[in-house]
């Protein structure tokens, strides 16, 4: 199986690494399935989650440490079922990023995290504003 993208173009497909989004992505709900790739030579890798549903779809994210933050806050039961996860031991957390262009500026948007369960490839978005600032602590990670 082959994924066609617009950065990278036709990439390998590996089904065991599909991650599957039951209720999609914010803006792209109908867009359920995504590879993560990255680039191996660089120290702090960017991720990138693209979409096997439109080409022109590739999200940029990174692990939240990279950026000096360390997300603490709980899932709803929703959530929890939208990941088929009992527990949050298997989950990792992303955090979205976009990079300016024209000087290659990076900003992070911590207030609307990717959730993976490693276990099974479920992901979820948490959506800007379900959850207040002061319960999704966002600090400098230690």
């Amino acid at each position: 199986m082959e994924i066609t993208t617009a950065r990278f173009g036709v990439q390998a497909a590996d089904p065991e690494k599909t991650i599957y989004f039951p209720a999609g992505i914010v803006g792209f709900e109908r867009c359920k399935k995504f590879q993560l790739f990255h680039e191996t030579e660089k120290k702090h890798s960017i991720y990138y989650l693209q979409s096997h549903d439109q080409a022109e779809l590739m999200i940029h994210t990174v692990e939240p440490e990279v950026l000096g933050i360390k997300y603490d806050f709980t899932l709803s039961e929703d959530y929890l079922s939208l990941l088929d996860a009992d527990c949050a031991d298997s989950l990792i957390a992303l955090c979205l990023i976009s990079k300016d262009r024209e000087n290659n500026a990076i900003t992070p948007h911590p207030d609307c995290p990717i959730i993976v369960n490693t276990v099974n490839k479920r992901a979820i978005q948490i959506k800007a504003g379900e959850v207040r600032l002061d319960e999704k602590i966002v600090s400098k990670a230690a």
